[in-house]
């Protein structure tokens, strides 16, 4: 017994499922206590109308059914079984065997036709090999279906996503992904059939509840009817409306990474030791999505924080030139205030000793003392320097002001949803940051069109413009090395539709024919060493597409490149 099926109460949890179509009560009663015997758990009935009523109301994985039934015919049946329940193996009995039966048995989807009588090996192994076609049939259908996960743009609607997709293959009522939070706990981070304040109070620590207990123990458990009586789970509180679940710790490296929960609400299809074999295929491939999901990020923060890393020099360049003369003005203006200082005592003690001045030559001689200290204090120079001197603070002040916002817009965290936000600005911004990385070698021409806002995360698309502009100045700076010319960069916005487009130009070397397949390879770059990680144009791509948006480019040998990005205005 596995190590998964040994957690779960064999008296509550039946095996597959099997539906017994005969009128004769003896031969059913003989056919269920074989299937019995080998594990499996049978129901049988004697018309094709108690047939097709348990179908509806509960899952099969076989049915197993006489050709001759009382005012029916079982292949008929087997046709109305398959189209309500496709899932579902038969398997024809017929003490009348002709190949005209077989052959109408495998047009209506029967898996074997045996012949009455009939060998119980033959039966047990016929039994045996349907179940695993539908184990089989299942398994696939269920990769194609988790392949939504994998292709879910924005990884802010992956728990959602593979939320959606647990509740289809497990056919389930309900479903909860958890995730770990910062403080250790699982929080509810998707759920179909929780109430919305339940999901927001959530916060399961491992070892506490049904969900806690299964991450400490690390194995999928099985649950049906009242899970406070099950032995591994006395004394946690279940949800009443739940008859039956599947509780599965996402594990990676050892480590539990998340829990998912299958739960369905009634007693006529509950869940089985073989639907682990399902969650364990679901929850190797949410593993992945998680994990896939991490690494992207973690990829998206890293190339960003190079990315300023690399422009620190310039930045600081940037504001230490503004900085430099702010200095130079505060310095002059202290000495300026010094002398003036001394002037306006000067000159007040002269209006005073004026006032009392008894003649008029008394007086003259203290105006030419005052011409005297203004003239050496040199006034008419400091009426027109003084405001110069504070005009040119002002201006430092404002564009270390610029830079210092530009930089903070660039590399802000950015929130998990999505706000409105002026493309135009963001460019703005951006071209600021990495000034230092195009000033001495190209000109910048922006041309921008009004455009509404977009609903995006800004502070990754700010990564998107600055590697495309960064990727623009290293292609302009290998045409124009060595020489005196200067490269252009020009940035356009414009509006489509309900997109807004974003262009980059410039006048590099161009994308030559072979590479352009390989651009936007993860780690592919032709740069240098140091230069360049060979992430940027990825990363750039995946934050584009999970804004729903395109990125593309157009290149000419020796004239330069030119890439586009398109997004929507309003996310889907």
């Amino acid at each position: 017994m596995t190590r998964e099926a040994s957690r779960v109460q064999a008296p509550q949890v039946p095996s597959a499922g099997i539906l017994v179509v005969d009128d004769d009560e003896a031969f059913r009663t003989a056919v269920v206590r074989l299937l019995s015997r080998n594990g499996h758990t049978a129901l049988a009935v004697d018309t094709a109308e108690l047939a097709l009523r348990h179908i509806e109301e509960r899952d099969f994985d076989l049915a197993i059914l006489d050709i001759n039934l009382r005012a029916s015919d079982g292949i008929d049946l087997l046709t109305e079984i398959k189209t309500r329940a496709p899932a579902t193996e038969g398997i024809v009995l017929s003490g009348h065997g002709s190949i005209e039966n077989a052959m109408r048995s495998a047009h209506a989807g029967a898996f074997d036709f045996i012949e009455k009588p009939y060998r119980e090996a033959r039966l047990v192994h016929a039994v045996d090999r349907a179940l695993e076609r539908r184990r089989l049939r299942q398994t696939s259908a269920l990769f194609h279906a988790v392949q939504v996960i994998f292709h879910t743009r924005d990884l802010e609607h992956l728990p959602e996503s593979i939320v959606k997709v647990s509740m289809e293959v497990m056919r389930a009522d309900a479903a909860t992904l958890l995730l770990p939070g910062l403080d250790g706990k699982f929080y509810v981070a998707c759920a179909f059939g929780l109430d919305a304040e339940v999901v927001r109070n959530t916060r399961i620590a491992v070892g506490e509840g049904i969900a806690g207990r299964v991450a400490l123990s690390r194995t999928p458990l099985v649950i049906c009817g009242d899970a406070s009586t099950h032995p591994d789970l006395r004394g946690a509180t279940a949800r009443p409306r739940v008859r039956s679940s599947i509780v599965y710790p996402l594990i990676l490296a050892d480590e539990v990474i998340g829990i998912l929960t299958f739960n369905r609400l009634t007693d006529d299809c509950l869940f089985r030791v073989n639907d682990l074999e399902r969650a364990a295929v679901l929850a190797s491939q949410v593993v992945l999505a998680l994990e896939n999901s991490r690494l992207v990020r973690q990829n998206v923060i890293a190339e960003k924080m190079t990315a300023v890393g690399q422009l620190a020099a310039g930045i600081a360049h940037e504001i230490n030139t503004p900085i430099q003369f702010v200095g130079d003005s505060l310095q002059f203006l202290k000495e300026t205030f010094t002398d003036l200082v001394s002037a306006i005592a000067i000159l007040e003690d002269i209006v005073e000793r004026m006032s009392v001045a008894a003649t008029p030559d008394g007086r003259r001689t203290l105006l030419v003392e005052a011409r005297q200290v203004a003239d050496e204090t040199d006034l008419p120079y400091l009426k027109e320097a003084l405001p110069k001197a504070l005009n040119r603070t002002a201006e430092g002040v404002g564009r270390v002001a610029k830079i210092v916002q530009a930089v903070n817009d660039f590399g802000c965290p950015d929130r998990h949803e999505r706000t409105a936000a002026d493309l135009n600005q963001c460019l703005r911004s951006t071209l600021v940051v990495c000034c230092a990385e195009y000033k001495y070698i190209a000109d910048i021409e922006t041309y921008f069109a009004e455009l509404r806002a977009v609903v995006c995360r800004a502070g990754e698309l700010n990564q998107v413009f600055l590697n495309l502009i960064i990727n623009a100045a290293h292609a302009i700076a290998d045409v124009v090395s060595g020489s005196n010319r200067r490269g252009k960069i020009v940035v356009r916005t414009r509006a489509e539709s309900d997109y807004a487009v974003v262009s980059i130009e410039d006048t590099g070397t161009g994308i030559p024919p072979e590479v352009q397949p390989k651009i936007f390879d993860p780690f592919f770059t032709t740069k240098p060493v140091g230069r360049g990680t060979g992430l940027g144009l990825a990363i750039a791509r995946t934050i584009v597409e999970n804004h729903g948006g395109t990125l593309t480019f157009e290149t000419q040998m020796g004239r330069g490149t030119r890439f586009s990005v398109r997004l929507p205005f309003e996310q889907t």
